[in-house]
């Protein structure tokens, strides 16, 4: 029996990888990052061997990073000339990735990141491609998996790297680094060489020239294949875990005017994972993204729920997450304040035909009387108009905030509602309730702002005169 070449069965392994996580599709394009190094010309290679097989268009693009002078231009040129000996389409882009860091106080390793993906993305979209492919392989994930570990990560952060995220794929994720160079030997084929991989001042670098080679000499030579196995493992746990997540995330967490509420009868109804769960997607919907959130900060806001009211704890980005009387308040600081300095206001009447513009509620509200002209106007489905029975309103128009006795009917049966117990079923926290404007007729609710409206004023065949009722968000200042 003829023993197979290395490199055919890494081929072999890649289409596997490939095949079992649909990575790739026939008639695909696919941008190929390629910085020159032994991982990402490997990935080139094997994409121009599945080109045929999967009836592929490539496109070959190179990063300067504007950080190793000579050596980054020499890089450059290798890439070049690689793409144009596999006569595939080259397109370079130059960045000054250390201005980058300064201005948006990241470091250089996270704005180089950044930036690849962001050229990557503009590529495909400028060669109208499908996929974007990465050289990422099993050694970078189980660097990965250690660098959150170390860090104090969740669940999230030792999954690994997965497969695939939205347009970018990895298929050398199946490979070790080891089995990549070797590859490469075997063809014969020279790739360059990044100095800064070697610099022990980057946490990553640490792991992979220190951690990891010990770990396996000294302890188990298959170290790096059991943490990314693991980590596949966690990564299924963690799936499953979010979309219970999403189920419970409604149930639980109502926002409004950027605060997030946390609801403490319905957050201690569910499982205590699932709990981390919903406080990390809050965390991370105001921080808008996932960089530096820990698991000690949803630890910290986990802890505040045991505590009393008005206590609160700080977190990235200028987040604020504070004790109320029937859960947890979640936002920005400056939300925060302007939320504290708001007081409840006095009603104002308001008249068909007329705009009012109504400052200190942050709203301009406008009112117009129509004759019902029987299938000639669709009624609205919005947020900010509404519809109401004319000839069914009793009182003067008031817009103010709640009093003692209001309430809405809530079916066609004139069955009625609190407007307390409205807002405790919607989960609305008791010290934001005041700050709602309210349409009304008496102690008749006609429209919560940005919410529903009483069924009594609903418009039907019977209704003569419509009352088109429209709101629109101002700035405090007017404008």
């Amino acid at each position: 029996m003829i023993e197979k070449k290395k490199e055919q069965v890494m081929l072999e392994k890649i289409i596997a990888y490939i095949e079992k996580y649909s990575l790739i599709e026939r008639g695909d394009g696919i941008v190929v990052g390629v910085s020159g190094g032994a991982d990402s010309v490997c990935l080139l290679l094997i994409l121009v061997e599945l080109r045929k097989r999967f009836l592929l268009d490539l496109v070959v693009v190179h990063v300067h990073h504007g950080i190793r002078g000579k050596e980054a231009d020499e890089d450059e040129e290798f890439v070049r000339n690689l793409a144009s000996q596999l006569e595939i389409p080259f397109v370079v882009e130059r960045r000054d990735v250390p201005a980058f860091a300064r201005e948006c106080g990241l470091s250089e390793e996270e704005a180089g990141r950044a930036v690849r993906y962001e050229i990557f993305e503009q590529v495909r979209k400028c060669y109208g491609f499908t996929k974007v492919a990465v050289a990422h392989n099993k050694n970078d994930c189980a660097e990965t998996v250690l660098f959150h570990l170390f860090r104090g990560s969740g669940l999230t952060g030792i999954s690994g790297i997965s497969a695939s995220r939205e347009k970018v794929i990895r298929p050398l994720l199946c490979c070790s680094r080891d089995e990549i160079e070797r590859f490469l030997a075997e063809r014969g084929q020279l790739f360059r060489t990044d100095r800064t991989n070697f610099l022990e001042e980057y946490s990553r670098n640490k792991i992979r020239l220190r951690v990891l080679p010990y770990v396996a000499k000294e302890i188990n030579d298959r170290a790096v294949e059991h943490i990314v196995g693991t980590a596949g493992m966690v990564s299924e746990a963690q799936e499953f875990i979010e979309k219970n997540v999403q189920i419970m995330y409604d149930k639980v967490v109502s926002m409004r005017n950027g605060i997030y509420f946390i609801n403490a009868d319905e957050f201690r109804a569910v499982d205590r994972i699932i709990q981390r769960g919903i406080l990390y997607q809050v965390i991370v919907r105001l921080a808008k993204g996932k960089k530096d959130i820990e698991q000690k900060h949803v630890e910290l806001v986990m802890e505040l729920m045991n505590r009393s009211v008005g206590k609160e704890v700080m977190l990235p980005y200028d987040i604020v997450a504070v004790r109320s009387y029937d859960g947890i308040q979640v936002c920005k600081r400056e939300c925060l304040v302007r939320s504290k300095q708001k007081k409840k206001w006095e009603f104002v009447e308001v008249k068909p035909g007329n705009t009012y513009l109504l400052e200190e509620i942050g709203y301009q509200i406008s009112l117009e009387l129509v004759k019902n002209e029987q299938g000639a106007m669709q009624i609205p489905k919005n947020d900010c108009t509404k519809w109401f029975d004319y000839d069914r309103i009793n009182n003067v128009i008031l817009v103010r905030s709640r009093q003692s006795g209001d309430y809405l009917e809530i079916n066609d049966k004139r069955g009625r509602k609190k407007l307390k117990d409205y807002f405790i079923d919607k989960k609305i926290p008791r010290d934001v309730r005041d700050e709602i404007p309210l349409l009304t007729d008496g102690n008749h609710v006609m429209w919560i702002f940005g919410d529903r409206i009483s069924e009594r004023y609903k418009v039907s065949e019977m209704t003569k005169n419509i009352l088109m009722v429209n709101i629109m968000e101002v700035k405090k200042n007017g404008r």
